[in-house]
């Protein structure tokens, strides 16, 4: 083979491992922000939760046992 014939073969290669590259970052992206979506979504619900918790111990007529109930409520999630 000529040396131009081994450049054509060089540009081909080069082009697919860009290419691969390119999708697998995209493949990544796409699976980091999906568990961003999951983690927002359990977020928004844990906080909803909680809310409704929060509601139900406040309706309590007993003073000792609306405080007993707000204890019992798990915390709130650490920097949000």
């Amino acid at each position: 083979m000529t040396s131009t014939g081994q450049h054509a073969w060089h540009a081909p290669i080069g082009a697919i491992a860009a290419t691969a590259a390119v999708v697998a970052l995209l493949v990544a992206f796409v699976q980091v922000l999906r568990g961003a979506v999951t983690d927002g979504e359990s977020y928004r619900r844990s906080v909803a939760e909680r809310a409704d918790a929060t509601w139900r111990c406040r309706l309590l007529s007993a003073a000792s046992t609306r405080k007993l109930c707000l204890a019992q409520l798990p915390p709130t999630a650490p920097g949000r």
